[in-house]
């Protein structure tokens, strides 16, 4: 097996990077907000919206 806090530690930099670059993939758990598939299509509407209003 891997070492936990090399795992843990590598997962954190790739997180980290992603929302840096402002990348957002809807299989990854950490941006899953726990909502239904239509739940979640209303509020990637609503902030692909709000994105192209700046």
């Amino acid at each position: 097996g891997r070492n936990p806090d090399e795992v843990k530690r590598r997962r954190k930099a790739e997180i980290d990077e992603n929302s840096r670059l402002g990348l957002v993939f809807d299989t990854d758990p950490v941006n899953d907000k726990g909502g239904n598939s239509a739940g979640t299509e209303r509020q990637y509407q609503r902030d692909t919206e709000s994105q192209h209003e700046e």
